[in-house]
């Protein structure tokens, strides 16, 4: 048998490792000549990758520039004074930059320069030139000196478009510069610009050393011309930063290769050149990336040696694997063979240790062969004889399972009971929807729920508060539509309740993207029926089943918020630091409740820039603020330490979650709804509001004439044409009110009341119905609502 398993380890494992070797010397040739390429393109993407964060420190300051451009336009209406404070408040926030400057065309900006002959920041004429600059170390205002010579100056006045020069030398100090134009009604008025030392970048290129792959990396930036401006490397000491081109270099070491590179450069291509390294001589890959808003390039140079290095040692190591490779195959091979001759010996052990009482040996050979059937029948002899021996044993065990039998069924209801918590959380979760930005609008909420347990290892949580946001479209409008909602009742309950309110919102909102007729309503008609339908839900549960709930919408374009709050605690402002509720009653009773008590109102705010609504649970209210006697809980009353606490976290919905546990222990589900509104949509007042006029049709002409287009100016057309009777000019510059303005009743009412003189009924009933939802019972809309009945002949259904 032995020579057997030796002819057997002979040929196999010599096969074997013929094999191995072939395919280790196959492997090492391809690795060596594909892997240069993408060593090659690794290292390009480092260059491109540290020229885009070039880049993006740059666009920083490109972005500060264009907002300065873009601040004079309002810095303007204001004194030179105030433009002096807010350049120098930009270079004081940012000690990166050098210095932040406006260039104004004579008499461009005031048309009072002769006022201002020179005074600090501005020429012996009194041009308005000021600079706050540190380039001899603090911070001082100069005026700028060879405005009508410099590129940062003419190009922009040329072009009118922003201006980028390539780095260049101002009082000794290397810079970068921004230039954008200062353009008012395509009116050419000036340059804002800001500079930055090309030291700032530098330790862009420092950081790129700390983190270097290869001992040999060094990089370098050029400008567009092949001027050296930065390096990582010290050797690049002044003699040669911002001294030499690369063409210069090219032509002093005999290295042609470099003059190519600056070809590229200058077209702003990438790619990488083999070359020399001008210090050290040795063979090297250059790799180039353009840096394409600073008018520059990084060049990345590596040894040729440490760019091989990394292939070699693949190599190196594949070889070692083969040979460890060859090894375990051999000792794998002779105890495979080890297994077909052994099992005879095996079986022998066995058989000679239960011949000596001990009965608990079986033979393990499991083979569908002569030694197999031997060993299954001696298994069955054995079990025979032992079988006796376990029966006392077997009885102790049988007792020992009824015993625990009673724990596992206890087990088994608990674990039922997570199971039913971990199914409803999952259904829960697609309800969260959540909108975080828009053009116009930034949208945060948090949900944490009271009840927690753990299934499967995994701790989670149910409850039921719901937050959930959309986009939908109404009347060709973008709307955000939001909901928060409590559902009354512990856990499941909740939970089920939160469930079905999630389900049927869902559906009215995928109803309203699908169906074009849902999406031609008013947002007042949109938020009472979608009320209607959520409450005719929760009433078919005959009150077993209520939820507290604020529904609503918000225009993106003009700010106005539309929202219905039934029983659910006061909506939030959170305006120029102060916080306030929107509410001072409640009009309507939980979603659920049997003969609903209250008319449906819809309740409309004109949001301004930057303020913030939020919309929370009674979590945020019911606080375990301490214990009295007795470990009898005291509970919070103060329903204005909300304001606070959102004043104190400056409206930041975590801060508010955070400072609330300070203030005591939450005791329910807890859910807030942020909201803030981005855009602009201030009403300014004009001095037409305040022009005299002899007569109303002096007053028509001098409006209509007018250029101003704002909310004032078709206000007062409207209320003169509606004097004059001249109801089509009326009625149609109140709809462009309605369009731009929709949070405004009193608009709604005008409109509908000329809507009717023109015989327009059905557009007419639209607007007072919208007024009716916002104010039902207001007399004045009641009034021109049961004229309108009469001219319908009574068939208006509300």
């Amino acid at each position: 048998m032995r020579r057997i398993k030796d002819k057997m380890m002979l040929v196999i494992l010599s096969t074997t490792s013929l094999l191995l070797i072939a395919l280790t010397i196959i492997i090492a040739f391809y690795i060596f000549f594909t892997e240069q390429d993408n060593i090659l393109n690794r290292n390009l993407l480092t260059a491109r990758s540290y020229a885009s964060q070039i880049e993006a420190f740059i666009n920083k300051y490109n972005s500060i520039t264009q907002t300065l451009a873009h601040s004079q336009k309002v810095l303007e209406a204001h004194s030179r004074k105030e433009v002096l404070n807010f350049l120098k408040q930009i270079a004081n926030e940012d000690t990166s930059i050098l210095g932040s400057w406006v260039i104004y065309e004579p008499n461009a900006f005031d048309n009072s320069d002769q006022n201002y002959a020179n005074t600090i920041g501005h020429d012996k004429t009194g041009r308005f030139l000021p600079y706050w600059n540190r380039i001899k170390g603090n911070l001082v205002l100069e005026p700028v000196i060879d405005v009508e010579t410099s590129d940062f100056y003419t190009v922009p006045r040329k072009t009118k478009e922003i201006f980028i020069p390539t780095p260049f030398v101002y009082e000794g100090v290397l810079m970068m510069s921004f230039c954008h134009p200062i353009i008012q009604n395509n009116i050419f008025k000036g340059v804002a610009g800001l500079d930055i030392s090309i030291e700032t970048v530098k330790k862009l290129l420092e950081g790129f050393d700390e983190k270097k792959i290869y001992k040999s990396n060094y990089a370098i930036l050029v400008s567009n011309n092949g001027m050296i401006v930065s390096a990582s490397n010290h050797l690049f000491n002044d003699l040669i930063l911002n001294k030499k081109t690369l063409t210069q270099i090219a032509g002093e070491h005999k290295f042609p290769e470099y003059e190519t590179i600056a070809k590229e450069i200058l077209q702003k291509k990438e790619g990488f050149i083999n070359t020399k390294d001008i210090f050290t001589k040795e063979n090297i890959v250059t790799f180039y990336s353009p840096i394409k808003t600073g008018n520059m390039s990084l060049i990345v140079s590596i040894s040729k040696t440490d760019l091989l290095a990394s292939t070699l040692k693949a190599i190196y190591i594949l070889t070692m694997i083969g040979i460890v490779c060859l090894i375990i195959i051999g000792i794998i091979l002779y105890n495979l063979i080890n297994t077909i001759i052994d099992p005879l010996n095996k079986l022998t052990d066995t058989v000679i240790q239960f011949g000596k009482q001990d009965f608990a040996q079986r033979s393990r050979i499991v083979t569908n062969d002569e030694f197999g059937e031997l060993a299954k029948n001696f298994n069955y002899m054995a079990n025979s004889i032992e079988e006796y021996s376990n029966e006392m044993e077997k009885k102790v065990n049988e007792r020992t399972v009824e015993l625990n039998q009673s724990l596992e069924e206890v087990t088994k209801l608990k674990f039922q009971q997570d199971g039913d918590y971990f199914l409803t959380s999952i259904l829960l979760v697609p309800f969260y929807k959540k909108i975080a930005y828009t053009e116009k609008v930034k949208i945060d909420f948090l949900i944490e729920q009271k009840k927690t347990f753990e299934f499967k290892g995994k701790k989670l949580s149910i409850g039921g508060d719901l937050c959930s946001t959309e986009k939908i479209i109404l009347n060709d409008k973008s709307y955000i539509v939001f909901i928060n909602a409590d559902a009354m009742g512990k856990s499941l309950q909740g939970a089920g309740g939160a469930l079905i309110l999630g389900s049927v919102f869902g559906n009215i909102i995928s109803r309203n993207k699908t169906k074009v007729e849902f999406q031609n309503l008013s947002p007042e008609k949109w938020l009472k029926n979608t009320f209607i339908e959520l409450h005719t839900t929760f009433e078919t549960f005959d009150g077993s089943m209520l939820v507290s709930v604020t529904l609503g919408l918000l225009e993106e374009e003009t700010g106005a918020l539309f929202y219905i709050n039934a029983e659910h605690p006061f909506t939030i402002l959170y305006r120029d630091g102060c916080a306030s509720f929107l509410e001072t009653s409640v009009v309507l009773r939980k979603l659920g409740t049997q003969m609903l008590e209250g008319k449906i109102k819809i309740n409309v705010f004109r949001m301004r820039k930057n303020d913030i609504i939020l919309i929370g649970s009674d979590g945020k209210d019911d606080l375990v603020i301490s214990h009295g006697e007795e470990g009898k809980r005291v509970i919070n009353e103060d329903e204005k330490l909300i304001l606070r606490v959102a004043e104190k976290s400056l409206g930041d919905i975590k801060l508010i979650k955070e400072n609330l546990k300070n203030h005591g222990e939450l005791m329910d589900d807890l859910s807030l709804l942020r909201i803030e509104y981005l855009g602009d949509n201030s009403i300014e007042d004009s001095f037409m509001e305040k022009t005299v006029v002899i007569n109303r049709k002096e007053a028509i002409k001098f409006l209509e004439e007018s250029e101003i287009n704002n909310y004032f100016k078709f206000k007062r057309l409207t209320k003169l044409y509606i004097k004059e009777k001249d109801y089509e000019k009326a009625y149609f510059n109140i709809k462009i009110l309605t369009e731009s303005y929709p949070s405004e009743t009193e608009i709604l009412h005008i409109a509908s009341f000329c809507a009717m003189k023109l015989n327009k009924i059905s557009e007419s009933i639209e607007f007072i119905e919208r007024c009716l939802l916002r104010e039902p019972m207001n007399e004045r809309y009641l009034n021109l609502y049961s004229k309108l009945k009469v001219k319908r002949g009574n068939k208006i259904f509300r």
